[in-house]
C-alpha cells in the first residue's frame, strides 16, 4: 500500500513535496519493521538527504528520520555506519532539548546499541553507564526504563569481558529492589541478577534468584 502511495505522491505532487517525503519515510520504517532492513536503508537515506536539504539538518523531523536510518543500518548489520549519525543526533538533541529529554535518552540508548553492534563494547559500556545513572536519577531503580538500561549495561559488561562489574551491578540493583513493595519490579531484578550470574558461570548463585523470580511471577502474573 505504501509503495503505491509513494509512487502516486511522486507522480501527482513531485518527489520533494512534503507529503511525498513523509510517505517515503513511513515506507522505510515499515520495511525495517517487517525485517527488510536492506530495502529500508536506501529509502531512508533518500528521505534523510531530502529532509536535510529542504528542512535543515537540525529540524525535528530530520532528526527522527536520521534515527530511523541509523536503526535500519544496525538491523542490516551495518552498525558502524550508524555511529556518526547517532552521535550527531545525540549532540543536537542535547543542545536543543536537554540531556534528560526522552528523545535524547532514546537516541542515546540507540547509540549504545550501535556501539555494541559495531563491536566497540567498552564504548557501549560508557553509554549505558551514563544512561543508567540518568534513568535512576529521573525515575528510580524500579522503573522499567531503568531496568532496561541496567540489562543493556549488563550485556555490555559481558561482551566487554567485565564480569565482576556485571555481578556488582546485578547485586546492587537487586538489593535496592528488595526494599520496594512492587513485586513485579523485584521479579525483573531477580531475572537480571540471575542472568548476570549465569553469564559468569556462577550457577549456584543464579539458581535461587531464578527460582524466586518464577515463584513471584507464578502468583502475580
Amino acid at each position: 500500500f505504501l509503495r503505491d502511495t509513494l509512487a502516486l505522491d511522486v507522480q501527482e505532487l513531485g518527489p520533494e513535496h512534503d507529503q511525498t517525503l513523509v510517505t517515503m519515510w513511513n515506507l522505510g520504517v515499515a520495511c525495517d519493521g517487517s525485517g527488510q532492513a536492506d530495502m529500508a536503508v536506501p529509502l531512508l537515506e533518500d528521505a534523510l538527504e531530502k529532509h536535510t536539504r529542504l528542512l535543515g539538518e537540525n529540524s525535528d523531523r530530520t532528526l527522527l528520520v536520521l534515527n530511523d536510518l541509523a536503526l535500519a543500518l544496525i538491523h542490516a548489520g551495518k552498525a558502524k555506519q550508524s555511529l556518526p549519525l547517532l552521535t550527531r543526533s545525540v549532540d543536537v538533541l542535547r543542545r536543543q532539548l536537554g540531556a534528560d529529554h526522552q528523545e535524547t535518552l532514546i537516541a542515546t540508548f540507540n547509540l549504545g546499541i550501535a556501539y555494541i553492534g559495531a563491536g566497540q563494547f567498552n564504548d557501549g559500556v560508557d553509554v549505558y553507564e551514563k544512561l543508567l545513572e540518568t534513568y535512576t536519577r529521573l525515575y528510580g531503580v524500579e522503573h522499567p526504563k531503568t531496568l532496561e538500561a541496567g540489562g543493556a549495561l549488563l550485556e555490555a559488561y559481558r561482551l566487554a569481558g567485565r564480569r565482576e562489574e556485571g555481578k556488582r551491578l546485578a547485586l546492587s540493583q537487586l538489593q535496592i529492589l528488595r526494599t520496594q513493595s512492587d513485586e513485579i519490579a523485584l521479579s525483573s531484578g531477580l531475572a537480571v541478577g540471575a542472568e548476570a550470574f549465569l553469564e559468569s558461570e556462577m550457577y549456584a548463585e543464579a539458581e535461587p534468584l531464578a527460582r524466586e523470580c518464577v515463584e513471584i511471577r507464578a502468583v502475580k502474573l
